[in-house]
């Protein structure tokens, strides 16, 4: 169904609202009735719902996150065959102005026209050769049909770049600095319904605060920059680039960020991992402890205890107990 851009901005900010209280049964019940309008470009542009139903997908709830996906995904081949169709109406208006000029020519000539009437037989529509011609014309067309969809589908896939955008930026008399604020609006741009004037105007205050803390164009300035358009164009970080769009994340703070609270939710879980596991391994090669009852904490009285021994002065000396109890963690040790 399609709806009015003032309901979808009713239901974006009751959406918000009943994120940000807690209320999961609200909020799927608002993307339930999200999924069934039909949306459009205009409408997502107009009403930014497409931003805070994004920001979802990477939501913890699974209920949640499977709704905001498959509404992202639905919205997605709306806008998208909405593009191809419009290719299309396009295409045949270009068309048929040349068709319908070549038809009044023809129609305009008298000896053309006299040609036609003493060429026009009873059964002529019927010829077998008439057929024949008329079944290679159509299967001649056939390809190209083919080949005008593809460009339309090919032209509603294709990323949204500063090129393809037509986006245009008030020079700052450096080259270096004007296409690096080109840079991050191609990775802001990434996956977005936003306008293009509010994409400009992020990538400028982004480069701008980025700028400000050298004051130059340097190394490290460039550096930043790389760093921020490879985080930002992650397609499996959506929720840094919302942040950005929405004002959530001020430049000057992003600016400061490092590359790890930059790092998506998935990748930020698979370097705990990592380290955890690397934790690990790096205590498999210390002194292995054994659990015993054999000793009694002076802190707590338990007798749940781990030891191991190391011989920690000469060879003729007795070695040097080490005790953890497991119950309060006092340590201690004996000889």
């Amino acid at each position: 169904m399609t709806s009015s851009i003032e309901s979808v901005v009713s239901l974006r900010k009751s959406l918000v609202s009943a994120y940000d209280q807690g209320k999961t049964n609200t909020v799927c019940e608002i993307l339930e009735q999200l999924y069934q309008i039909t949306a459009t470009e205009d409408l997502l542009k107009k009403s930014s719902v497409g931003m805070a139903v994004g920001k979802l997908r990477n939501d913890k709830n699974e209920k949640i996150s499977k709704l905001a996906k498959s509404i992202v995904q639905k919205w997605k081949k709306n806008v998208t065959e909405a593009a191809a169709i419009k290719k299309k109406k396009q295409i045949a208006s270009s068309d048929k102005p040349k068709d319908e000029n070549k038809n009044t020519d023809k129609s305009n000539s008298p000896t053309q026209a006299v040609n036609s009437l003493e060429k026009v037989q009873p059964s002529s529509s019927n010829s077998p050769k008439l057929k024949s011609q008329a079944e290679t014309n159509s299967s001649a067309n056939a390809p190209e049909n083919l080949r005008k969809n593809s460009d339309s589908n090919i032209n509603a896939n294709k990323t949204r770049t500063f090129a393809s955008d037509n986006a245009t930026i008030k020079s700052t008399g450096d080259k270096s600095r004007d296409k690096c604020i080109e840079m991050l609006y191609n990775a802001l741009a990434v996956d977005t319904d936003a306008e293009t004037d509010l994409i400009v105007e992020k990538a400028i205050e982004l480069e701008q605060a980025e700028f400000n803390k050298f004051n130059a164009v340097n190394p490290t300035y460039k550096a930043d920059i790389r760093s921020f358009y490879l985080n930002l164009k992650d397609l499996k970080n959506p929720n840094l680039r919302l942040a950005i769009m929405e004002g959530t994340i001020q430049p000057n703070d992003f600016v400061l960020m490092s590359p790890e609270d930059m790092a998506s939710e998935e990748r930020k879980k698979l370097d705990d991992k990592i380290m955890k596991e690397n934790l690990f391994k790096a205590q498999g090669a210390g002194p292995q402890e054994a659990e015993t009852d054999m000793f009694r904490c002076s802190k707590c009285g338990s007798r749940k205890c781990r030891y191991f021994q190391m011989q920690t002065r000469s060879a003729d000396e007795p070695m040097t107990t080490f005790v953890n109890c497991t119950n309060c963690g006092k340590r201690w040790k004996f000889c």
